[in-house]
C-alpha cells in the first residue's frame, strides 16, 4: 500500500517524505510523464480566466 495524501496526491515514502506521485513512480517503475489538462480541470481552472479576459476593457495604450 502506498500511504497517498487525499487533497494533494503526494505520496509518503518509507523515510516519512512527501513527494509527488510523478517523481515517485518515475522512482520506482519504468514510468515516464507528459502533463496535459483534462477538460473538466480546463473548463474549472481557466473558463474564469477566459471570461475575464473576454470582458476587460480595451487597453489605453498606443500600439
Amino acid at each position: 500500500m502506498l500511504p497517498i495524501c487525499s487533497w494533494c496526491k503526494k505520496i509518503r515514502d518509507d523515510e516519512g517524505l512527501w513527494t509527488q506521485v510523478e517523481h515517485f513512480l518515475a522512482q520506482h517503475t519504468e514510468a515516464s510523464f507528459t502533463h496535459g489538462t483534462c477538460p473538466e480541470s480546463a473548463k474549472e481552472h481557466f473558463s474564469t480566466s477566459r471570461q475575464q479576459v473576454a470582458k476587460a476593457p480595451p487597453s489605453s495604450e498606443a500600439d
